[in-house]
């Protein structure tokens, strides 16, 4: 039995910065007002008097949920959600996405390669939390998260 190539990898996003109220999903700190996530937990914020009340309000919550789904070519699908929104759907969908489609299912190890060696080019390397190592593909050896994306510094 031949396994079947991956065909498409698509990508959504839900919450953070852009939803009207907090929806939950991968990002666990898009929370609606009085959620205890929010609340009074200390943090390197908590230092500064406008930001010691809520969590949310130094931008915890900005990235909201990515939303991940694979296809192969036979239709069979998988998903995974994580925390990055938006900008994590943009590194997918214009970047990642060449190192999946046309690839076998069963190339893990080779895709999760070429997509962390492609993001150590020093702009990308920028756009990420330093020490975030989450994956594209696999914490559990399925389709999984994607890296955290964090702060734009130096930009």
């Amino acid at each position: 039995m031949t396994l079947p190539k991956i065909k498409q990898v698509r990508a959504w996003f839900t919450g953070g910065a852009t939803a009207e109220k907090g929806a939950g999903g991968g990002d666990y700190h898009d929370q609606g007002a009085n959620h205890w996530i929010d609340d009074h937990i200390a943090t390197p914020m908590s230092k500064y008097r406008e930001y010691e009340q809520s969590r949310q309000s130094f931008g915890i919550n900005v990235l909201g949920t990515l939303i991940v789904e694979v296809e192969a070519e036979n239709g069979q699908t998988g998903f995974a959600v994580s925390t990055a929104g938006e900008m994590g759907c943009f590194i997918v969908e214009k970047h990642l996405n060449r190192f999946i489609e046309g690839k076998c299912v069963s190339d893990i190890k080779l895709i999760h390669d070429q997509m962390l060696n492609a993001n150590r080019h020093p702009v990308l390397l920028r756009l990420w939390w330093p020490g975030d190592e989450y994956d594209f593909l696999c914490r559990s050896g399925s389709v999984g998260s994607v890296r955290q994306s964090g702060r734009a510094s130096g930009l």
